[in-house]
């Protein structure tokens, strides 16, 4: 009877130190689309000013759209709206919405300016 007694508190002490780990383990921060903007801004200063291609991989917010203007790459989910402006001329376009959000861009930079493409990841 004794032994039964000790398993089931050994169980159950193990067991509180599993949730507790769980609870209190170090998580990583939510995405966001300023973050999503900086990390696709220092890219893009890379391409224009260095040699000319540089690439990136981005976590945003589920169901962001990344684009880009003129002189500015931008993330927009709903009616938030996030930009960063690039030293040189970006060719305007947009990314496929990723569900999870999470892209694999490259900048690369020819004639007419720097071109952004974004492939949609998918988490395995």
């Amino acid at each position: 009877m004794d032994d039964q007694r000790l398993i089931v508190i050994g169980l159950c002490i193990v067991i509180a130190l599993g949730v507790a780990f769980a609870l209190f383990a170090p998580q990583a921060p939510a995405p966001t689309l300023d973050g999503a903007v900086a990390e696709l801004k220092r890219a893009c200063v890379a391409a224009c000013s260095n040699d000319g291609s540089a690439s990136v991989h981005v976590r945003t917010p589920a169901g962001a759209q990344l684009y880009t203007t003129d002189e500015a790459v931008c993330a927009r989910l709903g009616d938030r709206l996030s930009c960063g402006r690039c030293p040189c001329r970006v060719e305007p376009g947009n990314a496929s919405i990723s569900p999870d959000g999470e892209y694999a861009c490259a900048f690369t930079t020819g004639e007419n300016g720097t071109r952004m493409a974004c492939d949609v990841t998918v988490r395995q």
